[in-house]
């Protein structure tokens, strides 16, 4: 089904692009022993769309055989728009500009820098900034890592560069690398319990991070530390 809704966004002129546990899974073929080992799976479709296309992505949509969860629209405010097919058997949850999770990592003028999922880059960011990360999460962490090398560029592998400016330049985003570099090591030791394989490279990011140059808005917010919250309650809709 992903296929086809990719096929038709492709013919209507929609820009959409897979992320969440699915576009890891495109990302990872070399994966699937590891994500069955630990019961990895995926259950729904999650995208990325612009909110100047909404009403398109709509369409084409219910033109494959989806219908839209109106109230979950409403909800939502519009930020997100959810689909299901009339059988029930696939659910889409469609976002739009942004991804506004923990932390807000906006991607309109990044959308289109892979196909047909976002970028490793953000991809890694999307999930290394949960605050409260469960296995599935460090799995899918894992898995970029085994299969995606640390380079400073844009298009290929995990772009350090990329994260290190977003880091200097946003308290709240290097507070949340930090935590979570910390949540995987522990959640790794915990239920995984090998030595942990990417340690090094977790030290090496962490390190690049750290040491890079600080902005003065970096600075001030640095002052208040965790005396004001640095993370977004995610909210069930």
């Amino acid at each position: 089904m992903f296929n086809r809704i990719m096929k038709e966004a492709e013919n209507n002129g929609l820009t959409i692009r897979a992320i969440g546990g699915l576009a890891v899974f495109l990302h990872c073929p070399g994966s699937k022993e590891y994500f069955d080992r630990f019961n990895r799976t995926i259950h729904d479709i999650d995208l990325l769309g612009l909110s100047t296309q909404s009403e398109k992505a709509c369409r084409v949509l219910c033109s494959i055989g989806f219908q839209e969860d109106t109230r979950f629209r409403m909800i939502s405010g519009g930020r997100r728009r959810s689909f299901v097919i009339q059988d029930n058997s696939v659910n889409v949850d469609l976002i739009f500009d942004k991804l506004s999770f923990c932390q807000n990592l906006d991607l309109r003028n990044r959308i289109t820098i892979d196909y047909p999922t976002i970028s490793v880059s953000d991809l890694f960011l999307s999930k290394i900034q949960i605050h409260e990360m469960k296995l599935k999460d460090v799995v899918d962490i894992c898995a970029l890592l085994n299969e995606h090398k640390i380079i400073d560029d844009t298009n290929e592998g995990i772009d350090i560069g990329y994260i290190t400016r977003l880091c200097s330049i946003n308290w709240r985003w290097w507070k949340a690398l930090k935590e979570g570099f910390r949540s995987i090591r522990i959640i790794y030791s915990r239920e995984i319990g090998n030595e942990f394989a990417f340690g090094s490279i977790l030290e090496e990011m962490e390190y690049t991070i750290d040491s890079s140059e600080k902005t003065l808005s970096w600075k001030l917010r640095n002052l208040l530390g965790e005396h004001i919250s640095w993370y977004d309650h995610v909210e069930s809709l």
